[in-house]
């Protein structure tokens, strides 16, 4: 399948990444055996014929898009099910979009069932949105953090967000529509502090506060110890709509499913305050947590309580 000069190339690149990217004992089979060295030209011929089969470059080097793409397929065939639950009354469903995400480069369809109970999704390369920028991901993501963009709209929240340089692969708006901006598998955007290489970024459209909230955002609950409130503002926080809960719980259940190295729990639901030594870029367990749990930040808190009383 390689050219020999290929074979050259890649067992120069392969001698090189196993010193330093990887440990051939610790990656997926069939690389693990040791009866093909990673120095070896047949290994180069192994990695080869994988990228071919993921329709990767086909060049028999192990790099971080090679490995990463054939390590998600590999545990998404041996991960358990993660229920999607079943949801309450849809909202009118959007006409005119792809209702994928990218992940490696490929349009992934959002399941059926989901599609049923009227969600929706676009993406940045079929659809038009807005692609932020961002760095390459190297690591396997283990979180889903959850932001709130102390907006009320979408375009409002990514003119922000723009502005700032900053980025999410995911956001929800208020009637409960998905757009996807970034590869949930390949790209990294800044959003999530010492989460950012290890992390899907979702930013809920939420003004938060009720000092800056505009229909539909109309219903409110007290502040909690978690809740930023600005000066001139009630000591409230603005929920988001029943569309964006119903879209959230969704999405959150299927990522879970895509990216079988996220669990589906949520490691700081019983936080009574922020993580133990966040300033000091201390890091919570793998799965789904608010932004406002690990650092200096409010976003996220109540989307985290709201799926544990759910029973996540």
């Amino acid at each position: 399948m390689l050219t020999p000069s290929q074979i050259t190339a890649a067992v120069k690149y392969n001698t090189l990444k196993s010193r330093i990217l990887w440990k051939q004992t610790e990656l997926p089979s069939p690389l693990n055996d040791p009866a093909t060295p990673a120095t070896s030209p047949a290994f180069a011929e192994k990695v080869a014929h994988l990228q071919a089969d993921h329709d990767l470059t086909i060049d028999g080097q192990l790099g971080p898009a090679t490995l990463s793409t054939i390590r998600a397929v590999q545990m998404a065939a041996l991960a358990p099910e993660v229920h999607l639950p079943h949801l309450d009354p849809s909202v009118p469903a959007r006409h005119g979009v792809s209702n994928c995400v990218l992940v490696h480069g490929r349009r992934v369809v959002m399941p059926q069932e989901l599609m049923d109970e009227g969600l929706t999704c676009s993406n940045y390369q079929a659809d038009g949105e807005t692609h932020f920028k961002a760095q390459t991901r190297t690591k396997e993501p283990l979180y889903q953090v959850i932001h709130e963009s102390v907006s009320n709209s979408t375009p409002a929240t990514v003119r922000t967000l723009l502005d700032k340089g900053y980025g999410v692969h995911l956001m929800i708006a208020p009637d409960g529509h998905i757009s996807c901006h970034n590869d949930l598998a390949t790209e990294q955007p800044i959003h999530g502090n010492q989460l950012n290489g290890s992390s899907i970024g979702i930013e809920i459209v939420n003004p938060y506060s009720p000092l800056y909230a505009r229909a539909p955002f109309t219903e409110t609950i007290p502040a909690a110890w978690w809740t930023w409130v600005p000066e001139g503002s009630k000591r409230a926080y603005t929920l988001p709509t029943p569309a964006q809960r119903k879209a959230f719980r969704g999405l959150t259940a299927w990522l879970c499913q895509l990216f079988p190295s996220i669990p589906y729990r949520l490691p700081t639901k019983s936080l009574k305050h922020k993580l133990d030594g966040w300033d000091k870029g201390a890091k919570p367990s793998p799965g789904i947590v608010a932004h406002a749990d690990f650092a200096s930040h409010a976003d996220g808190r109540w989307l985290i309580e709201y799926l544990a009383s759910q029973g996540v």
